[in-house]
């Protein structure tokens, strides 16, 4: 495990440590955006419950930062994973994957039942 670690080149800026998903956690009610530093990384996958939603190119970064609009409307209730997998910039740097944890909660009010 330490040879692994010795084995990086000094290039690599950027550690899974370092990526946060901003965005994809707790309770979320309505549309939000999962941001993640674009430093050192050539291409990144967004994933939502093990399914690709989007790939993005290092171009396609604004502000330093690759984003994503989730609306956890369109989703089931419940909790949903959305991970992230990436391609390096550098060859010798070691793929980044990180994952994080949001609900769509069931709405408080019931509506009452038609009953024409």
């Amino acid at each position: 495990m330490e040879a692994a670690k010795a084995a990086v080149s000094p290039q690599c800026t950027i550690n899974e440590e370092a990526i946060v998903i901003r965005g994809g956690s707790g309770s979320k009610r309505g549309p939000f955006t999962i941001h993640v530093p674009s430093l050192g990384i050539k291409e990144i996958t967004f994933k939502l419950d093990g399914k690709k939603v989007k790939t993005l190119k290092s171009s396609q970064a604004s502000n330093g930062q690759f984003s994503l609009k989730i609306d956890p409307r369109k989703l089931r209730y419940g909790g949903h994973t959305l991970s992230i997998t990436t391609v390096m910039t550098d060859a010798a740097c070691p793929k980044v994957a990180r994952a994080a944890v949001f609900v769509r909660p069931k709405p408080q009010r019931v509506p009452p039942k038609f009953t024409g």
